[in-house]
């Protein structure tokens, strides 16, 4: 039996959240130079605390402006937020990437804003499927940060932004590219995020099966109709019972 394994990348293998804070923040009160001593631990606790709303990295506006100005989402809902500020969203994304490719100059320590999950690294080399990353992150950024924590040879291709931003398009590119998958027994996609995972279920596709990986930045997950798990490992037991 052969299976095919699709995952997203923030929030499913790597925790990038450090590396989001630091340049969101740094972005928001554009300081000339990158600095992680300025975020103290009830800032670090708010951004942790919402994190999960934010899809496109402009809305990491939203998390710093609600702090500030908002009086932490008492006052206004993060979505009445986001349609009254939608321009500054839009100038903050840029900005947002621009920053960080400030902060990549620092290898070492860019790279050191993010970690592999618990048992991401034991799951990867003890799995021989085909594994695929679709994801809203640059495929640079993938690349270097994948074979910085020595798995980059495990993945077999990256649909990243540079494609689309739409998980819905990249599963159909891919499948498109690799035929073969439609063959597989079984095509696996994990996401920590519900919107990505209902987009990706619209494939017509009977052996795609799609879970939430409670791990990452799901948040509140209520009247969810995906399978959760909460460590990658659970998804050996779940391909073993699929045998």
């Amino acid at each position: 039996m052969s299976n095919t394994l699709i995952f997203d990348f923030d929030g499913v293998l790597c925790d990038s959240i450090e590396e989001c804070m630091v340049v969101s923040f740094n972005a928001y009160w554009e300081n000339t130079h990158i600095d992680t001593k300025l975020i103290t631990n009830p800032l670090r606790e708010y951004f942790y605390k919402y994190r999960y709303l934010v899809r496109p990295a402009g809305e990491y506006f939203v998390i710093w402006e609600s702090y500030y100005k908002n009086n932490a989402f008492k006052n206004r809902s993060y979505d009445d937020m986001l349609n009254d500020c939608s321009f500054q969203v839009s100038l903050f994304q840029d900005k947002f990437f621009k920053y960080r490719e400030n902060l990549k100059k620092d290898y070492d320590m860019w790279i050191s804003l993010h970690k592999p999950y618990p048992n991401i690294l034991k799951f990867l080399i003890r799995n021989d499927g085909s594994i695929f990353i679709l994801t809203n992150k640059d495929r640079d950024s993938v690349e270097k940060i994948s074979t910085a924590h020595g798995y980059r040879d495990k993945i077999a291709a990256i649909y990243s932004k540079e494609i689309s931003s739409d998980k819905y398009f990249l599963i159909k590119q891919l499948v498109e590219d690799h035929n073969y998958i439609n063959e597989t027994d079984h095509i696996y996609y994990l996401d920590d995020n519900i919107s990505n995972l209902r987009d990706v279920s619209r494939i017509d596709m009977p052996n795609l099966i799609c879970l939430l990986a409670q791990w990452g930045y799901c948040g509140e997950t209520p009247n969810n109709p995906y399978n959760e798990i909460k460590d990658i490992i659970e998804l050996e037991e779940i391909i073993s019972n699929n045998y």
